[in-house]
């Protein structure tokens, strides 16, 4: 299929839009972070483990699609400062969760939660029914992206 400009344009157009709604978003998590004396990577860890209460490297890595090097940098860390404790399941498995310190931060993250609350106003002029549209339109331009040329 030949591409005419007026589709390139228009696929630029949507491509900075979601750059720049990232970029806006990506500051007010930044903000979250930097309040609680962490880095974005350091506050996600605390945040997924708070939800999944014990998780291995592997499954941090794969839910959230960073690197095993830069999640064990940041685990590193996190768990020098006694917010993420080590331990060894049966299968001699490594397995973290988050001690009473790291259960302090991340309640504190989710009662800072900047970025939800930025994105809750931004959303406030938003009908249900556009925000269910949006997110529905997301995820077919998810699954559009993903299909190989």
């Amino acid at each position: 299929m030949k591409e005419s400009n007026g589709q390139i344009k228009q696929a630029s157009e949507v491509l900075q839009s979601f750059s720049n709604i990232m970029k806006e978003a990506g500051k007010w998590t930044q903000k979250n972070a930097s309040s609680l004396d962490l880095n974005v990577q350091q506050m996600v860890i605390i945040n997924t483990l708070s939800v999944h209460k014990v998780l291995t490297v592997e499954k941090l890595v794969a839910q959230l699609q960073l690197s095993k090097n830069t999640i064990n940098t940041q685990l590193e860390t996190i768990v020098q400062r006694g917010f993420v404790e080590r331990t060894m399941n049966d299968q001699r498995e490594g397995q973290l969760s988050l001690t009473d310190e790291g259960r302090k931060k991340a309640n504190m993250s989710i009662q800072n939660a900047s970025s939800y609350k930025a994105m809750m106003r931004a959303l406030q002029s938003f009908s249900e029914e556009e925000k269910a549209q949006l997110l529905a339109m997301h995820a077919r331009i998810l699954e559009g992206l993903k299909v190989e040329e």
